[in-house]
């Protein structure tokens, strides 16, 4: 297997963007609050995604009109389902929700598919 994954750090192929990772907790009655983190820098390399990435990733009959693939050395998350948010990243002027992760840590790199966010 061919090792891309210091493209994502060269400067030819990457990018600056704004990671933003909530965190939260359970109160009393058992209801999760989140609370929203502080932005941090990251490099990495954000193209456009295809289709087909976005689909799998997104419950049936739902669709998105902008979304993105992101590789980047660190961890990106999406919501589990047992209360931990999904990463939102600040690129380009616009705030992007992480949908999909994939782990490609043993390669040294971590993928994931984010779609637009209003607002």
């Amino acid at each position: 297997m061919i090792d891309v994954s210091e493209l994502i750090d060269d400067p030819d192929f990457a990018s600056a963007f704004e990671l933003i990772r909530s965190s939260g907790g359970f109160e009393n009655e058992g209801e999760y609050v989140a609370a929203p983190g502080q932005p941090e820098k990251r490099i990495g390399v954000v193209q456009p995604a295809k289709a087909e990435d976005v689909a799998q990733f997104l419950p049936e009959g739902e669709r998105a009109n902008r979304a993105i693939t992101v590789y980047c050395r660190q961890e990106l998350r999406h919501s589990d389902g047992e209360g931990a948010d999904s990463d939102a990243i600040l690129w380009n002027g616009q705030r992007w929700r992480v949908i999909g992760v994939r782990n490609w840590s043993g390669e040294g790199f971590w993928q994931a598919t984010a779609v637009g966010i209003a607002g």
